[in-house]
């Protein structure tokens, strides 16, 4: 299981969560999550405001939608992926010159229940 509690949205074996959910994590899926962050070398906040942690913890995605509260089905702007088992490595991805990039469905899942 992913986590103790259901906060965020669930798609395959990935959680999505906003950065304002991230207190419903336990504290050894934040510390992955933080190491993710310096091989990365990413600012949460800043740099992104959406995660997909991978079930197995062998994967983690930061995703920065710049209009996430602004728009109903805010766009994808920059990903970042990071390979935490085996190379550690690095994938970064801009779709801000996309035609046709990544739109956000059911985005309320994303947020604390208090947020919703």
């Amino acid at each position: 299981m992913i986590a103790s509690n259901n906060t965020g949205k669930f798609v395959h074996l990935s959680r999505y969560l906003h950065i304002e959910a991230f207190h419903s994590l336990s504290t050894s899926e934040i510390e992955v999550l933080e190491n993710a962050e310096k091989l990365a070398q990413v600012s949460r906040g800043e740099d992104y405001n959406v995660a997909r942690i991978s079930e197995n913890k062998e994967s983690i995605s930061f995703l920065y939608y710049p209009g996430f509260f602004d728009q109903p089905f805010p766009q994808l702007n920059t990903s970042w992926r990071v390979e935490l088992s085996g190379t550690q490595q690095v994938r970064k991805r801009s779709y801000a010159d996309s035609l046709n990039p990544p739109i956000l469905h059911r985005k309320e899942l994303l947020l604390p229940l208090d947020r919703k």
